[in-house]
């Protein structure tokens, strides 16, 4: 076992109290691409990082029970807009990245560059470091195979589409994956969250943030000690970064903001 493995073994021992009791270079709400890119990035470089991730860390088993808890649980994964559509997501280390289709569509760059945006050596940097590559023939399902051969019949310009997909892992006894992969086939931004963890860097799941208060300058996580240890972190954030960033008992720090007394009380 590398050191790095050692070094996240040894993290993932370490309790919750343990872990906020910590000052951290940054503190990342939700593993999403954003999140974990971000953490990787920064424990690369030697900055001490936490992790704050909504659902669980679980091992992905690609089960449909595993998919149904992580992304369709009403009011959670599954939301519901006025017309009554429903939009899954992934409440889970990696989000829905874990549930994806690993379908890389091109990035519209000419049309970002009217508006003075030049978004070309980030597409260069991302196609670098994610395996971006058209579909293998062989992994090709059968109802997609119908699509394209219809689609050639009646004339239509139809192509595979690329994929983010480490396609030389894969094997014809492999399902696709909608409900999550556990061969590690598809890219997730799980796989960078467990890059930074190898890097020293801490995670703490099922800790949802609603709430993040600054004071004097620096990103303060509100932190009640009479609730349980998952519920301390409350944020209302998707990235709180700073210089240090350190945990405040409200209970003895006699603060009486109203706003932040109601939401720890919820």
């Amino acid at each position: 076992m590398s050191n790095n493995n050692s070094l996240a073994s040894e993290n993932r021992k370490k309790s919750v109290k343990d872990i906020i009791s910590n000052d951290y270079d940054a503190i990342i709400v939700g593993t999403g691409p954003g999140g974990a890119t971000v953490g990787r990035e920064l424990s690369k470089k030697g900055k001490k990082v936490l992790f704050l991730e909504w659902g669980p860390h679980l091992p992905i088993t690609g089960s449909l029970w595993q998919g149904i808890r992580t992304m369709l649980t009403p009011g959670k994964g599954l939301l519901f807009t006025k017309q009554l559509l429903t939009i899954g997501r992934g409440i889970n280390t990696g989000g829905s990245t874990t549930q994806y289709f690993a379908t890389w569509f091109p990035v519209p760059i000419d049309y970002f560059k009217k508006y003075g945006v030049d978004l070309s050596s980030a597409v260069d940097y991302m196609k670098k470091e994610l395996p971006v590559a058209p579909l293998k023939d062989e992994m090709i399902g059968p109802m997609a195979n119908s699509i394209w051969k219809s689609a050639i019949e009646l004339g239509y310009d139809w192509h595979k589409l690329e994929k983010i997909m480490f396609q030389d892992r894969w094997r014809p006894e492999y399902c696709f994956g909608h409900y999550g992969d556990p061969h590690g086939v598809k890219w997730s931004s799980r796989m960078f969250v467990e890059e930074a963890l190898e890097k020293g860097s801490y995670l703490i799941d099922k800790a949802k943030v609603i709430w993040v208060e600054w004071a004097n300058e620096k990103a303060v996580v509100i932190q009640n000690a009479k609730i349980d240890a998952y519920k301390i972190l409350r944020l209302h954030a998707y990235e709180a970064f700073h210089d240090t960033i350190k945990t405040l008992d409200l209970n003895k720090s006699g603060n009486s903001d109203p706003m932040s007394s109601s939401l720890l009380n919820n």
